[in-house]
This record gives C-alpha cells, structure tokens and sequence, in this order.
C-alpha cells in the first residue's frame, strides 16, 4: 500500500496478491466497508457477514490460502 500512500494512480498499480483497502466475506464475497473492518481488527475482534455469517477477510491472497485453511 506505499505505492497507493504515496499517490500512485489505481490505473498504474499492479497489486498481484490483492491489497488491503478492499475487503469482502471469504464464502459469499459480499463487500465489507473499511471503516467497519478497522473497528472490529483494532480491538482485536473478528467481523463476520451480514449475508452468510462466514468470515470477512481483506481482498488479499495469504500463504496457503488456496488449500481451504479459512472456511
């Protein structure tokens, strides 16, 4: 997120694994606001889905994420 703080243009960006200013529900993937996800992180909270109940994640890849260690 350098590249975004420093005022690169979103058309100029290439962010293969994702980035953190997006973030969605990993089994329905309904969008969850950022200002919501931080009040739920800063103290230590998990936020879940409206929709499904399952939980949000920021729309990035982690390690080992592909073999289903989230749901």
């Amino acid at each position: 997120m350098l590249e975004r703080a420093t005022g690169v243009p979103p058309e100029k960006l290439v962010e293969a694994h994702g980035s953190f200013p997006g973030q969605s529900c990993i089994r329905c993937h309904t969008a969850y606001p950022a200002d919501r996800m931080k009040r739920h992180l800063l103290p230590g909270s998990v936020p879940q889905c409206e929709t499904c109940a399952m939980l949000m994640k920021p729309n990035i890849v982690f390690f080992e994420e592909s073999r289903g260690s989230f749901i």
